[in-house]
């Protein structure tokens, strides 16, 4: 789905203007043919994104599927605080690894780069699915002058919860 309820003015600058009309987006059927074709070429790691995928009604049916009918590994890349609802059922279903995107740990801040106010539910959601055993990683997009100077903070931050990856990635102009 194309949904994701953020406005960051790295990806979305216009807003959250994109909507994916009923019926239009990918269904479980059409993900595992694509996931049985990539594995046909040697393709053993799949992530599913979006949008953001904690928006997408099947995820749980569609991982638990792909489990069932492949050997491919699975990461889900969420930027939102819904991911923490599903997160014991997604760990129950397999997934292999949770990306949690986090740019900063500055409410004030969040909100001006996704244009949101709910970064209290985006770190208490990492921690749920910390709690789940699943593997988790935290992709946080640098932005010089911006939030460049947060890095340290944000992998102590991370350390403290038992996340063991994070990825500093730098913004492609």
């Amino acid at each position: 789905n194309s949904r994701c309820e953020r406005a960051c003015f790295f990806c979305r600058p216009s807003g959250e203007g994109v909507a994916t009309s009923p019926g239009v987006e990918l269904d479980t059927r059409t993900v595992l043919t694509v996931v049985k074709m990539c594995e046909s070429f040697g393709i053993s790691y799949i992530k599913l994104t979006g949008g953001d995928p904690a928006l997408w009604p099947p995820l749980i049916e569609c991982v638990r599927l792909i489990k069932a009918q492949s050997t491919c590994r699975i990461e889900v890349i969420s930027r939102h605080p819904k991911i923490a609802e599903s997160a014991y059922l997604l760990a129950q279903a397999g997934v292999d690894m949770l990306n949690m995107s986090i740019d900063t740990l500055d409410p004030t801040l969040h909100r001006k780069i996704t244009g949101v106010n709910d970064l209290n539910g985006i770190l208490d959601a990492l921690k749920v699915c910390v709690s789940t055993g699943m593997r988790c990683k935290v992709n946080m997009v640098v932005l010089s002058g911006i939030n460049d100077h947060e890095s340290d903070a944000l992998i102590s931050f991370c350390d403290s919860l038992g996340v063991k990856v994070v990825n500093l990635l730098d913004l492609m102009t």
